[in-house]
């Protein structure tokens, strides 16, 4: 976020959260943060991944490059559109879902 704010438009309105995504549970603390801290989002972009060349699992048990790079976006934006409904969390936003294994 350093790095974007010298050369953002309105920089005071780039916001950075850290997320275990692979800890579903981090995934819902950091959808209720978004929620209480924001009155709107603007856009969401869901980018991490993760591929593992040995089977591992999370501490949900789940497979974990299926749960960083699918279950977590999944409940994120589950979430957060449901809240939207809730109390109109989105104005008009963008969700844009990328992938990004490396």
């Amino acid at each position: 976020i350093a790095d974007l704010k010298p050369s953002a438009r309105h920089p005071a309105r780039l916001h950075f959260l850290s997320c275990d995504l692979s800890r579903l549970g981090d995934v819902r603390s950091v959808a209720k943060t978004l929620h209480d801290r924001f009155d709107h989002i603007d856009v969401l972009i869901a980018n991490a991944g993760v591929i593992n060349t040995r089977r591992r699992e999370t501490i949900d048990c789940f497979e974990e490059t299926f749960a960083v790079n699918h279950l977590a976006h999944f409940l994120l934006t589950g979430l957060l559109l449901w809240w939207r409904e809730v109390d109109r969390l989105f104005t008009d936003g963008l969700i844009a879902a990328i992938v990004a294994c490396f």
